[in-house]
């Protein structure tokens, strides 16, 4: 996720996207002086001709194009200066300089808050403080008073950070969050349910596995994966429906002009 919206931090940090990504800018903005009176700002003005007598009203502001008419003078004494953005302080005769830390979030409906927390722990990740990471960001996805793109910035972020740290339990975790983000698509949830499968039966979680398997076909009853995946597991178990539920996932991949494995039409004819 470009389109740049500038989100800027409080006091937390100084440098998210973010899978949604942040970057830091900095700027220098020049401050100018307390006003001068109104008076003082009234420029330089001759006004009469050869024969009067001339009268000058002066002010602060020194003139910077000849005012002088109908005389023999056509030069001005006028230098850039004493102006806003001309660099030049009239009272304090120096120039104060402000740096501000700014953020820049890959999606403007990620608020400045979160995209700040979303930066510390990508940091924190880079650090290996996989826990100082967790404690950061599962309350981000847990928050259901945020934003969807939010929640899932913030999973997306806890998924990577367990992937760099190897822990299985905290990817199944993260995993877990971002499907209850609501952020996903139909397709994004359905791999994201079928990674889970993946990993609990790793650990041994069979049952645990088949549940999320059901939970990607109910999201797209033509998940051919996971209608094939549901169909192994199935008879391992020992259920005689395994085989129409392989059925099922050769007809769906052959729908969608996917090539078939030889091995899921042996399934069906052992």
């Amino acid at each position: 996720m470009r389109y740049d919206a500038l989100v800027l931090c409080g006091l937390l940090l100084t440098s998210v996207a973010f899978p949604a990504g942040a970057q830091e800018q900095s700027s220098d903005q020049e401050a100018q002086s307390p006003t001068a009176k109104a008076e003082d700002q009234l420029p330089i003005v001759v006004i009469g001709d050869q024969k009067d007598e001339r009268r000058v009203v002066v002010g602060s502001r020194i003139a910077r194009k000849p005012l002088f008419e109908n005389g023999s003078i056509a030069t001005s004494t006028g230098t850039p200066g004493f102006t806003p953005g001309s660099g030049m302080d009239p009272a304090g005769q120096y120039v104060r300089t402000l740096k501000r830390s700014e953020r820049v979030a890959a999606d403007e409906r990620i608020g400045k808050d979160v995209a700040c927390t979303l930066l510390a722990a990508k940091k924190a990740s880079e650090n290996e403080e996989w826990l100082l990471v967790r404690g950061m960001l599962v309350p981000l996805a847990q928050n259901t008073e945020l934003n969807s793109i939010e929640r899932r910035a913030a999973s997306e972020v806890l998924f990577l950070s367990a992937q760099s740290s190897g822990d299985t339990q905290a990817k199944i975790e993260a995993l877990e969050l971002l499907v209850a983000s609501g952020g996903l698509s139909s397709t994004e949830t359905g791999k994201a349910l079928r990674s889970l499968s993946s990993l609990v039966s790793k650990i041994g979680e069979k049952a645990a596995a088949l549940e999320y398997l059901s939970a990607a076909i109910r999201v797209d009853p033509y998940d051919y994966r996971a209608l094939a995946n549901l169909a192994i597991l199935q008879r391992a178990r020992g259920d005689p429906g395994a085989a129409k539920i392989m059925k099922r996932a050769i007809a769906a991949a052959e729908q969608v002009g996917t090539a078939v494995p030889k091995a899921w039409r042996l399934f069906v004819n052992e």
